[in-house]
């Protein structure tokens, strides 16, 4: 039964890998009626498409699931780092001393932030975050296109919207308030 828990993960980060390689390749190109949408296999033509489309979408960072996707690699990385940081502290004493045992480690992160996520923990963060980016990212990629086809500043227009930006601002919702005087 082991054997079958053990190989459930990997295949689901492979299926997500798979996922995000055939939203550029086929679900987008098909969604905007032409394979020449789709991703383009070399290293030149591949930042020319990138530039590209970030270019026909003006302000391609403000998508909300490219800001999202970003995140998650940024923390992905973080996460790794930190934990290749602490294996490699644990593992490489002083002359003379011993190599510390995870249970170190885990006492470490008590003490100096009060949690530790434990040795398999660490793992399994490190799989959701990097799960999580290469999802935004096809997400971020199917929507630009077959779905928004302005710039996504625009998109942000909502936010302008919302009844909160509606109050009066000269002090009258709230009477203890003095209204702003000019000089």
């Amino acid at each position: 039964m082991s054997k079958v828990r053990d190989w459930i993960p990997r295949s689901v980060a492979f299926g997500f890998a798979i996922f995000a390689y055939v939203t550029l390749v086929v679900f987008r190109p098909l969604l905007l009626g032409a394979w020449g949408h789709g991703f383009p296999y070399g290293i030149m033509s591949h930042l020319q498409w990138v530039s590209n489309v970030g270019y026909q979408f003006v302000w391609f960072h403000w998508n909300p699931a490219h800001m999202l996707a970003i995140t998650f690699f940024f923390a992905t990385s973080l996460a790794a780092a930190l934990h290749g940081g602490l294996i490699l502290s644990a593992t490489n004493p002083q002359k003379g001393e011993p190599v510390k045992t995870p249970e170190h480690e885990d006492t470490f992160f008590r003490d100096s932030i009060g949690y530790s996520i434990g040795t398999l923990g660490i793992h399994r963060l490190l799989l959701y975050l990097a799960l999580a980016s290469g999802f935004f990212s096809a997400v971020c990629i199917v929507i630009s296109g077959p779905f928004w086809v302005g710039n996504w500043q625009d998109w942000w227009g909502w936010w302008l919207e919302l009844p909160i930006w509606n109050y009066p601002i000269d002090g009258s919702l709230y009477p203890t308030m003095k209204p702003y005087e000019s000089s």
